[in-house]
């Protein structure tokens, strides 16, 4: 199946192909090319109007940049625990380990050590770095 139609979107450019359309022209496209692309199409190819391949490779590489921002946000937010992200925004909001453990209800000897973790993690050796680099992966609220 040839799909020829005056709709370019790639939403419907898309669907075409998906439900079986072996090439998409549109109907602007002259008898000859028409013709051509039967043929084409009938010795195995896809043939394709060069705007709807433009629209369909435009489609492509958003889809693929917005998964990869996704993969890319979901590691970002695996790198710290979801305690330790609490920890570290209460330490960017400029609160004390006391004040930081009375907020989580936490002992005060606990908070060191998710601080540490968040140190080894982020690779910091300090508050102001791990406010600093976790900030930078967009981990802070």
């Amino acid at each position: 199946m040839i799909v020829v139609s005056a709709r370019v979107d790639s939403s419907s450019i898309l669907e075409s192909i998906k439900f079986g359309a072996v090439g998409y022209l549109h109907k602007d496209d002259g008898a000859l090319k028409i013709i051509s692309s039967l043929k084409e199409a009938l010795n195995g190819g896809s043939p394709i109007t060069p705007m709807i391949a433009s629209k369909i490779f435009s489609n492509i590489r958003s889809v693929g940049v917005s998964q990869e921002k996704s993969i890319q946000n979901t590691k970002i937010h695996k790198i710290l625990t979801v305690r330790e992200t609490e920890v570290i925004n209460l330490i960017a909001k400029g609160l004390t380990y006391k004040e930081v453990a009375s907020s989580l209800k936490l002992s005060v000897n606990t908070v060191p050590v998710h601080v540490r973790n968040i140190y080894k993690k982020l690779q910091t050796t300090n508050r102001s770095e791990a406010v600093f680099e976790a900030r930078a992966l967009g981990i802070l609220q």
